[in-house]
């Protein structure tokens, strides 16, 4: 607590340093008016959604023993940091350039494919990898102890595969305006979550860990439905874009176990092989494909990343 209190006091001292605006006492009811139709829907949906992120563990907590919610929460701290960082960088990216381009729905959609393809090929390699050396990573950072939630790690690593078109999708609704859309479709998967887990807790532990998986495919239709009226973009034309690098990183995933199942005393260097191997499979295969996600990558890290690192360096 001490340390989220801390973060927020530091991080809110150096926004007042680098910026120059300053909140004042200023109210006008216009703007709420504007702004209200659209925040208020938008508030409402992320409500909903908080409080379905965090269904599981009360329903583990209530159903399961202590030691069970332990796991699961320990298993799924780690894919969805890392999908929270990507989903905090994409949103304050994606949110703005999309709403410049609104009226132009062929670049529109254009400009979502190409981020979908991209944000999938960086995506789908770390959680595939975490799903593949689940067990030597929780061996290193988390001890023997915590391996129990292993399985559950890997479910849930698999299970954020389909966050790239959660986020792509979900911010095209945002970028168009269309709260309203944002918040039916929030209902609409809290309701589907509700019926899975009414089911699945009945059958066990993992079985409702694994239930998360077709509350994620149903997520993805819904969420994506209303694109394919709004800029022509449907959920199948997301998969067939998509498939190339799912298939390369199943294959890559693939050797990664396999190498991990060789049978090393040592995790450090079995992990370190897995990762290593992932690598050169997952970047020989781009190239050998030719994905054009690859190249996008390149071309974006050679225009943005290098320039600032040799700044940095000088």
């Amino acid at each position: 607590v001490g340390q989220q209190l801390g973060a927020a006091l530091v991080g809110t001292l150096l926004l007042w340093l680098v910026s120059p605006w300053r909140p004042a006492l200023v109210f006008r009811l216009a703007s709420l008016r504007r702004l209200f139709g659209f925040s208020s829907k938008l508030l409402a949906a992320q409500f909903l959604g908080s409080v379905f992120d965090n269904i599981y563990l009360v329903v583990i907590g209530r159903f399961f023993s202590p030691v069970a919610l332990g796991h699961y929460h320990r298993a799924n701290s780690l894919p969805t940091l890392l999908m929270g960082t990507v989903n905090d960088t994409v949103a304050s990216v994606m949110f703005p350039a999309y709403a410049t381009i609104q009226h132009d729905r062929v670049l529109m959609r254009r400009a979502v494919q190409r981020s979908l393809k991209m944000l999938c090929f960086v995506v789908t390699p770390l959680l595939v990898g975490l799903c593949a050396t689940a067990e030597p990573v929780v061996r290193i950072l988390l001890t023997d102890k915590w391996l129990p939630c292993v399985p559950y790690l890997r479910i849930i690593s698999l299970v954020c595969i389909w966050t790239p078109f959660h986020i792509i999708n979900l911010q095209v609704l945002m970028a168009l305006g269309r709260s309203d859309l944002f918040l039916g479709i929030e209902v609409a998967k809290m309701l589907v979550d509700a019926v899975v887990i009414a089911v699945a807790y009945r059958f066990g532990m993992t079985a409702l860990v694994a239930s998360q998986m077709l509350t994620a495919v149903v997520s993805l239709v819904l969420n994506s439905h209303f694109n394919k009226r709004l800029i022509g973009y449907s959920t199948l034309q997301q998969l067939a874009d998509t498939a190339p690098v799912m298939f390369l990183g199943a294959f890559m995933g693939a050797v990664v176990w396999g190498i991990g199942e060789l049978g090393f005393s040592n995790q450090y260097a079995r992990l370190l092989l897995q990762m290593a191997a992932g690598v050169a499979v997952y970047l020989g295969g781009g190239f050998l494909m030719k994905l054009d996600s690859l190249a996008e990558t390149i071309a974006l890290v050679r225009h943005y990343l290098l320039p600032r690192l040799r700044r940095t360096g000088r």
